[in-house]
């Protein structure tokens, strides 16, 4: 799957961390009344130190060059489970680009079986903020299955 027409991916700097962050928040508002990730939090998460930033992070750029999305990968020793994000700003919803993060995050998480323990169960995590029913139905789409709810 490629990302959709106009879009353009590139790795994620130090600077887009703040745009990042809104990406997240305007979404955790109109969900949840209240934002959840701060700048400080983005750049804490992309330096973990099991992530690889040029492979495992990365920024969607909208056709006027506006950062609109962002994936990220988490995956440390004994590299049996991902935990894979996906944002997407609201005003992108509905433009392809979830499944298209979903596909990508899969795409990129299957260097991590290559260095899990050989015939080890291997589980990529994702998950929402939200019950929205167009997210739900993409991870469906895409073979998930809710395990767990928080509140």
């Amino acid at each position: 799957m490629s990302i959709p027409e106009g879009f353009s991916l590139r790795s994620a700097r130090d600077e887009d961390a703040e745009r990042a962050a809104e990406l997240v928040n305007e979404e955790a508002l109109l969900h949840l009344g209240t934002p959840i990730w701060s700048t400080d939090q983005v750049l804490r998460h992309w330096s973990n130190p099991v992530v690889d930033r040029e492979r495992d992070i990365a920024v969607v750029e909208a056709p006027g060059g506006e950062i609109c999305a962002w994936l990220s990968l988490v995956c440390g020793p004994p590299h049996v489970e991902v935990f894979a994000l996906g944002v997407v700003g609201l005003a992108w919803h509905g433009s392809g680009l979830g499944a298209w993060i979903v596909a990508e995050n899969e795409r990129r998480a299957h260097r991590f079986i290559q260095l899990a323990p050989a015939g080890a169960r291997f589980v990529i995590h994702a998950g929402t903020l939200a019950d929205d029913p167009a997210v739900a139905a993409l991870f469906v789409a895409a073979g998930y299955r809710e395990i767990r709810r928080f509140q």
